[in-house]
């Protein structure tokens, strides 16, 4: 007999003895009391959908996603089960925040100085009269993945300020196993903004004109925006095409083709530079201004050409550039100076007031307009 006969049996027989001394009962139950720590219904907020997170652009510094001030915005999120029961009771919360550096500040307040919070317990229950769902099944999610926030049953409006906000959407599920992940927040940036609105409108009062003769048309500038501002040196961008015989400004001057238009407003005398210490260190010059919410008209006509056969025509405007003034970033000025107290130069930044131009606005929809006309011609054959 090989000498690693004995020695295998005795290994053989003390594994046995060991495995005979298991509690199989008390593994089966730890393993019962594990399992049971992890199922559950779990809320998970998976992420916000409305208001966008603002971010920044590595590359140019711009801001990307920025909510206009003065323009409503609801609440949307990806709500979803990610337990492996279903959930029979949960409620979602919104609150916004003034952001700190990123972070949470205090509870930030809407013009009536009530704080932008609101809780809405009834999203998941049993009560048909009170909740629009009696459950959410394990791996469901909340209204196809797009839950728009209510309270009291209508929809939350948030009509935000300028100003930086970090936006956190909450649940409360009856039995979550996983808090972690009832929350979801995103930081927001709200920005004032400005709209130079353009229209143009035959006189007939007709949407598309239509026959012979001279059709007069007007086109009308405006500004809009968040914030009180005048427009400066604005310029558009005039198409005339099609089948025409002419067209003119009130002055007479060709406009077939591609025309640049300016001359909108009131003509002055305009500051367009102040020193950001020195007030009476500025320069003035003419400037054509648009006030805050003021209109200017221009005027023009086209005349078909009825010679030929049928055709359309149109007249297409839209945004060149326009010109803001305040005391802005663009005004930076880096100097040296002397520090009197130590003696050594040293630099100083000033924002002055001064002009910027720009090439479009925040509201492009706005910024353009076409109006169009059709020649009809027909012929009349007569058999004698």
């Amino acid at each position: 007999m090989s000498k690693l006969t004995p020695l295998i049996l005795t290994v053989i027989m003390l594994a046995s003895t060991s495995l005979a001394a298991l509690d199989w009962a008390e593994l089966e139950q730890n393993n019962m009391i594990e399992a049971d720590g992890r199922a559950g219904p779990d809320a998970e907020v998976v992420s916000i959908l409305s208001p966008r997170e603002t971010t920044t652009d590595s590359i140019t510094g711009e801001q990307l996603h920025t909510l206009k001030a003065g323009h409503d915005v609801n609440f949307e999120a990806f709500i979803t089960n990610s337990g492996d029961v279903a959930i029979a009771e949960m409620g979602v919360s919104v609150t916004v925040y003034l952001s700190e550096g990123g972070a949470r500040g205090m509870i930030a307040k809407d013009a009536a100085g009530n704080d932008l919070s609101w809780n809405n317990g009834d999203v998941v229950c049993n009560d048909a009269f009170v909740c629009p769902w009696s459950s959410l099944d394990a791996g469901a999610n909340l209204a196809n993945g797009k839950y728009t926030m209510t309270y009291q049953g209508a929809t939350i409006v948030w009509t935000p300020i300028t100003g930086d906000y970090v936006v956190v959407v909450e649940t409360s599920a009856e039995g979550d196993n996983e808090p972690g992940n009832d929350y979801s927040e995103i930081m927001v940036s709200v920005l004032d903004w400005t709209d130079v609105i353009v229209d143009l409108a035959w006189d007939s009062g007709k949407e598309v004109e239509g026959g012979g003769g001279d059709k007069a048309f007007t086109l009308s500038v405006s500004t809009g925006g968040s914030a009180t501002w005048s427009a400066r040196s604005i310029t558009l961008e005039m198409i005339v095409t099609g089948t025409l015989g002419a067209a003119t400004d009130a002055s007479g001057n060709d406009l077939m083709g591609t025309t640049q238009v300016s001359g909108f407003g009131t003509s002055g005398m305009t500051e367009t530079f102040r020193h950001q210490d020195d007030a009476n260190n500025t320069t003035s010059d003419m400037r054509y201004v648009i006030d805050f919410e003021n209109t200017t008209e221009w005027t023009g006509q086209v005349s078909p050409d009825t010679s030929g056969g049928s055709g359309d025509y149109s007249i297409e405007v839209n945004l060149v550039s326009y010109v803001i003034y305040g005391q802005l970033p663009d005004c930076a000025e880096t100097v040296s100076i002397t520090n009197n107290q130590t003696g050594e130069r040293e630099d100083m930044t000033y924002i002055h007031y001064c002009e910027v131009s720009k090439q479009s606005d925040d509201d492009a929809g706005t910024s353009e307009d076409m109006i169009e006309g059709k020649v009809q011609t027909f012929h009349d054959i007569g058999v004698t």
